[in-house]
């Protein structure tokens, strides 16, 4: 899909995933950032992400065995060239929550049972549409201690940015769905953009 297409242009979340697996190598992750440099989709990255990123490759990305460590002058040089022009006219969002959020340890710790689905209705801003899709999905009713509590930032802000994806090679407890915006896995969603 290019930005000259009649089609609405997807908006998709970019999680720090991708972001570092950017930065790693010249392989699918640096592709989706070229995409968004064409226009093929919108991207979002969000404070939260970006912060994460950062501090990720200072103190090194990988197992302890194989852990690649940047500096400062490499982690500048790869946000100029494919990140922040990924982005074009757009900001980095500003993320509803962090990853060590008040509202969410206050959930964790008081209503552990509460869905996965309510626990975003109340740290989001959704619409009644929005809300009344979240609610009803499978994922979003199973309780909230089955997923990844450190990606309630990623979740809430590709809500409350209005995202159709959220790209990311992080499956592991985190729901396939929110709404209408799909989990994708990079490689995913490169094939899906080359389809459209």
């Amino acid at each position: 899909m290019s930005s000259t297409s009649t089609s609405i242009t997807p908006k998709a979340l970019l999680d720090t995933t991708v972001l570092c697996g950017a930065l790693l190598t010249n392989g699918v992750n640096r592709q989706i950032l070229y995409s968004a440099q064409l226009g093929f989709y919108q991207p979002v990255i969000s404070n939260v992400c970006l912060l994460e990123f950062i501090r990720n490759a200072a103190e090194g990305i990988g197992n302890r065995k194989k852990k690649k460590v940047f500096d400062w002058e490499t982690i500048d040089s790869f946000l100029n060239q494919f990140v922040f022009p990924a982005l074009q006219d757009e900001e980095v969002t500003n993320s509803v929550v962090s990853r060590n959020s008040y509202e969410v340890i206050k959930m964790l710790t008081k209503m552990s049972s509460i869905s996965i689905g309510d626990a975003l209705l109340k740290i989001s801003s959704c619409t009644t549409d929005q809300a009344q899709v979240i609610v009803h999905q499978y994922d979003m009713q199973l309780p909230l201690e089955l997923f990844d509590i450190q990606d309630f930032h990623v979740w809430t802000t590709a809500i409350e940015t209005r995202c159709n994806y959220i790209v990311t090679r992080n499956t592991k407890r985190f729901p396939s769905r929110i709404g209408s915006i799909v989990r994708i896995d990079p490689i995913d969603f490169i094939e899906n953009l080359g389809g459209n």
